[in-house]
């Protein structure tokens, strides 16, 4: 990781198997899922479209992670 000038943010620790499948529960459970994309996701595109095929969800990216999808998925 490549320190900021001025930033103080610690890197996440990797969730716990539990967190990912509490999350899992929230997606499948949501009735109408929306993906948000950030710089987090350039390089984790083809994990964000099979995560928003999967769900029937669409993906809408901030502008660090306009990279991360088409902008013609729907």
């Amino acid at each position: 990781m490549v320190p900021l000038p001025g930033a103080a943010i610690e890197p996440a620790s990797a969730p716990s198997l539990q967190d990912i499948e509490a999350a899992a529960r929230v997606l499948i459970a949501a009735r109408q899922p929306m993906i948000m994309t950030g710089g987090g996701a350039q390089h984790a595109s083809e994990a964000v479209l099979a995560l928003a095929e999967e769900l029937g969800a669409p993906v809408a990216a901030f502008r660090g992670g306009a990279a991360s999808v088409p902008e013609d998925h729907r």
